[in-house]
């Protein structure tokens, strides 16, 4: 990925949701669920220094713009809507 988020911009990639249930049930891709609310911080813009790269974050639902790279789904927004990291 050849991404650099300016000033205090982040770049997020989603966990991936898990496609089988506890019991064995395969479920679609296309299900109808909310997309989960954390993940990896792979960009960070100069101005961030509340989170560093790698971290896992926990991030505001709606805060983030979604965006496709190379096929691969990333979220996009300000790092003020980081709400944690996951230790």
């Amino acid at each position: 990925m050849n991404l650099k988020p300016i000033c205090d911009y982040v770049i997020i990639k989603p966990f991936e949701e898990e496609s089988i249930t506890e019991s064995g049930i395969i479920l679609p891709e296309s299900r109808d669920t909310e997309s989960s609310n954390n993940g990896t911080v792979v960009a960070k813009g100069e101005h961030v220094t509340i989170v560093s790269l790698n971290a896992k974050v926990l991030f505001k639902p709606y805060g983030f713009d979604e965006v496709t790279i190379e096929k691969q789904k990333y979220l996009v927004g300000k790092a003020e809507n980081i709400m944690a990291i996951i230790t």
